[in-house]
């Protein structure tokens, strides 16, 4: 049996990194972290950097895409004109990492995936920042 699974190795990395190139190529959106801030790209190039210590608020929401509801989170920061909030959405690559840094903004809502989920298909925003 242990050779049979050696055997699907090698084909479950190659697929893991099929997975991830396609990610980068389709996906609408990508953020990176780098020193303090947030680099967000829209296909393949960047569009704005958000320095976390400058973040004011974190407000996150759900859209309903007919066939299922998608993650929204908006940003304002204190360069970011009134009324310009930058989005980003759960299928950017990167999201999870991007959540990660946000939660480590003092005072951020340390439940806020559990608000946000309770209120899918709602109006309601989860303020949690």
């Amino acid at each position: 049996m242990g050779s049979l699974l050696n055997l699907f190795r090698p084909i479950q990395a190659m697929l893991a990194q099929v997975k991830a190139a396609h990610q980068r190529f389709t996906a609408p959106g990508r953020i990176e972290i780098s020193e303090g801030a947030l680099v967000i790209f829209r296909w393949r190039r960047r569009v704005r950097e958000i320095v976390t210590s400058d973040i004011i608020s974190v407000t996150i929401y759900s859209v309903d895409m007919f066939s299922y509801d998608a993650l929204c989170v908006s940003i304002d920061s204190e360069n970011t004109p009134p009324e310009q909030s930058y989005l980003i959405y759960e299928d950017f690559v990167g999201f999870e990492e991007a959540m990660t840094a946000l939660e480590r903004l003092p005072g951020f809502d340390a439940m806020w995936w559990r608000k946000a989920m309770s209120r899918l298909r709602t109006d309601e925003l989860t303020i949690a920042y």
